[in-house]
């Protein structure tokens, strides 16, 4: 067995069970992806570019309009304040304009530049080859049934992203700021170490607010402000 087998199977005490290979897939997939990263990093690297922006700059290509940043970072899956730092790199290397709305000049949109897509015209030819040759260990009705595949898995995972591993759902609301919950027993506070996502309740379809390495557990109402913000009304939903 090789030791990347190896590897990827550590603390599988039946590699070939159905859940522990659907642990398989998820190693795999992640090495695969890191991997690759690595190579178009080398790959783009004359050009001063990124895997992560030339990424952003194809998904934001297939919009058919210029979405703002907000719709673009709830989209792409990341924080706003880490869309906007990549939008600002994109932006000095002349790739990116961040223009304000016609009917709403509070509104900024992302838009691409002739730059932009001279780049990708001189650039698309050579790197379509260079990635064709990264899977050449498939044949090509393999590399069909894979994409099949794994479009389907990501459909599938864009679809219910945010949503936790367990069934109990929404663990509870509280208000944030100076106000209290209404509940006379016990409320939810956020502390070290997991993570959580908060959702406004006056905006339940909204973007969600990703708080990193906060964890949920009960308290007593007089703790419930230990949360500061100025959502108001929030639900909290543990990930995993």
């Amino acid at each position: 067995m090789s030791s990347i087998r190896q590897n990827v199977q550590l603390g599988l005490a039946d590699p070939d069970a159905p859940d522990a290979q659907r642990v398989l897939l998820f190693r795999l997939l992640v090495a695969n992806a890191q991997e690759l990263r690595t190579r178009m990093d080398r790959l783009l690297a004359e050009s001063g570019l990124t895997t992560q922006q030339a990424m952003l700059l194809q998904v934001l290509q297939g919009q058919e309009e210029p979405p703002t940043l907000t719709q673009f970072a709830a989209l792409l899956g990341m924080s706003h304040q880490n869309l906007k730092q990549i939008a600002a790199v994109l932006v000095r290397k002349g790739l990116v304009e961040i223009r304000p709305d016609p009917a709403d000049a509070r509104v900024r949109r992302l838009h691409l530049t002739a730059r932009h897509r001279r780049l990708w015209k001189q650039r698309d030819p050579g790197d379509h080859a260079e990635v064709a040759g990264w899977s050449g260990a498939l044949s090509d009705r393999e590399v069909r049934a894979t994409v099949k595949s794994l479009g389907s898995l990501y459909e599938s995972l864009v679809a219910t992203r945010g949503e936790e591993r367990d069934s109990g759902g929404q663990l509870g609301t509280f208000t944030t700021g100076a106000q209290r919950t209404p509940e006379a027993a016990s409320c939810l506070v956020l502390a070290p170490p997991r993570l959580a996502v908060v959702r406004p309740l006056s905006a339940p379809n909204g973007p969600l607010w990703w708080r990193p390495r906060l964890a949920i557990r009960e308290a007593p109402c007089s703790t419930a402000c230990a949360f500061r913000g100025r959502l108001g009304a929030i639900s909290v939903t543990r990930l995993v």
